[in-house]
């Protein structure tokens, strides 16, 4: 009996441990996530809603994909841009254009879709690892036709879907770790095109 009783305090403190230990270390993998997630997906020239872009119905509009890998490693990517149909369409032939020197490989896509206004695409550098992005790259270009002014002269955001991804090869990451930790906008005003002057007989 007295041996029963002496070690339950024993087995308490021994579970206790093991809670404490799990929760450290379920925190630590937190933090490592968070700390290791630092890649940029970026739509330049940089833009915002203050500062936008002015087109007219008919004009072309391009943006780089820039990928700044900060800390990473980034060995693949997924792109998904989305932007208002009703105001832009995208050329299913050129309208977005892959930087092939740095990402050989087409995984997936170019997939442009005008009905529901969204560009897909995936791309991996290849398996030597010392093609990995390690600076701030050109993804691939996307050119844009205003189709319709935007309304009341407000700008139109394009931006990237929270579907968009990044893997790293860093010893630093985890292998199916999304590496992306912030994506910057394009905005841009449309305005009419201007009537042009039809001359009058004198």
């Amino acid at each position: 009996m007295f041996m029963r009783k002496s070690a339950f305090p024993v087995l308490l403190l021994f579970f206790l441990f093991s809670v404490g230990v799990v929760f450290v270390s379920q925190k630590q993998q937190e933090l490592r996530s968070r700390a290791s997630a630092n890649t940029t997906l970026a739509l330049l020239p940089y833009t915002s809603i203050t500062s936008p872009i002015t087109k007219r119905v008919g004009d072309m509009v391009s943006f780089d994909v820039i990928l700044t890998p900060g800390s990473n490693q980034v060995s693949t990517v997924k792109v998904h841009i989305v932007f208002d149909s009703s105001v832009f369409e995208v050329s299913e032939k050129n309208g977005f254009v892959i930087n092939k020197k740095a990402f050989p490989f087409a995984v997936e896509g170019p997939l442009i879709n005008n009905d529901d206004g969204s560009v897909i695409a995936t791309f991996f550098v290849g398996a030597d690892p010392n093609q990995t992005i390690k600076a701030p790259t050109k993804v691939g270009t996307l050119t844009l036709t205003a189709i319709r002014e935007t309304y009341n002269l407000s700008s139109s955001k394009i931006f990237f879907e929270e579907t968009s991804q990044a893997y790293s090869v860093s010893s630093q990451d985890y292998a199916y770790e999304n590496v992306i930790a912030t994506t910057l906008p394009a905005y841009v005003v449309v305005r009419p095109r201007d009537a042009v002057a039809v001359p009058t007989k004198s």
